[in-house]
């Protein structure tokens, strides 16, 4: 896994920690990040690739059981990776955290 990818599967781990401990917060977080990156592709015309993702981050946020969410933050397959290239949850994690995150994926590299 590249190292961009590592980051970005380090900062969703630690997504998931606010996703367990304040759902309905973050949930809002990244609703309204949705909404900013759907109306940004639209205006932008930027890759239908992209949008798919946002539309998929929507659904798994509305839906019921948070669990695909979860395992979608943590997963390493393709399909994850991609789908964190659009990550909604820009401003759930603290400057400390992301710092955090950002040191431990390089880290994890030697």
């Amino acid at each position: 896994m590249m190292l961009a990818d590592r980051r970005k599967l380090a900062l969703h781990r630690l997504v998931v920690e606010h996703i367990i401990a304040d759902p309905v917060n973050t949930r809002e977080i990244g609703l309204n990040n949705i909404a900013k990156l759907k109306s940004q592709y639209s205006r932008d015309g930027w890759g239908t690739n992209g949008l798919q993702w946002v539309e998929d981050w929507e659904r798994l946020l509305n839906a019921d059981n948070q669990d695909l969410l979860l395992q979608l933050c943590l997963s390493e397959s393709q399909y994850a990776c991609d789908m964190r290239q659009v990550s909604p949850f820009t401003g759930v994690l603290s400057n400390q955290e992301r710092y955090q995150a950002i040191r431990e994926a390089h880290d994890a590299q030697w």
